[in-house]
């Protein structure tokens, strides 16, 4: 199910989030305008994909709550809302809350398009993703 009029057009790398994958890279609207920003798909409740154009003050808190979600600041949670999304900034909101670490894992409970799932992400994938999402948008 789509939810909105964007496509990925280059897909930098991908994430395994446990119920998701996250997808870095650019995005493409209907016009042909690009975007940077990521691309949730859900892995509950059927096929759910969404595209989350990011502005880089967002992308970057983004990083900054995964960086220290890696380092161990746990519990904490966190909102990546997609801009010029206006009306399905709500609904396609997604929600990351973490946990607890062990043996290399983060407990977490992630909610996207009114669905939640609970779960543990590889700090590994974690850091691959910061990484990504900085080279993106070319955080130093």
């Amino acid at each position: 199910m789509k939810l909105q009029n964007y496509c990925r057009a280059e897909t930098l790398s991908v994430h395994n989030f446990d119920c998701c994958q996250i997808y870095v890279g650019t995005l493409t609207d209907l016009r042909g305008e690009v975007f940077k920003g990521i691309t949730v798909e859900w892995v509950g409740s059927g096929s759910i994909e969404a595209h989350l154009p990011l502005k880089p003050a967002d992308a970057l808190k983004f990083v900054e709550f995964l960086d220290s979600v890696i380092k161990g600041n746990v519990p904490n949670k966190h909102t990546v809302k997609p801009y010029n999304r206006m009306m399905l900034n709500y609904v396609l909101a997604l929600h990351l809350k973490f946990k607890k670490v062990e043996n290399g894992f983060v407990s977490c409970r992630i909610s996207f398009v009114q669905h939640t799932m609970w779960g543990h992400v590889k700090l590994s994938s974690l850091n691959s993703c910061v990484s990504n999402i900085r080279k993106l948008y070319e955080f130093a």
